[in-house]
């Protein structure tokens, strides 16, 4: 089993086209996901890949749902969240 991980930083400087550019970069190499820490709201890049269930991990970001099963999910975020965080 090989349990190297690597770690590719990636600088967007807000702009969603770049950013979009990186995802597609990164997604050719064969990421097991990303972690996005910019602050858009309605991002549509993030919304493309969640509609492609693409593991990513959003810190200190907000994103407001864009289907109806976003909703669902967010609870089950919090829900998970809150277990996590009580152990």
């Amino acid at each position: 089993m090989n349990l190297d991980t690597n770690i590719i930083l990636c600088c967007t400087r807000s702009d969603l086209s770049t950013e979009r550019q990186f995802i597609d970069m990164l997604r050719s190499k064969g990421v097991d996901g990303i972690i996005f820490t910019s602050a858009h709201i309605n991002d549509p890049n993030i919304a493309v890949l969640t509609d492609e269930g693409f593991p990513m991990v959003l810190v200190n970001r907000r994103t407001l749902p864009s289907h109806r099963e976003g909703k669902s999910a967010l609870r089950r975020y919090r829900q998970h969240s809150w277990r996590v965080s009580r152990g």
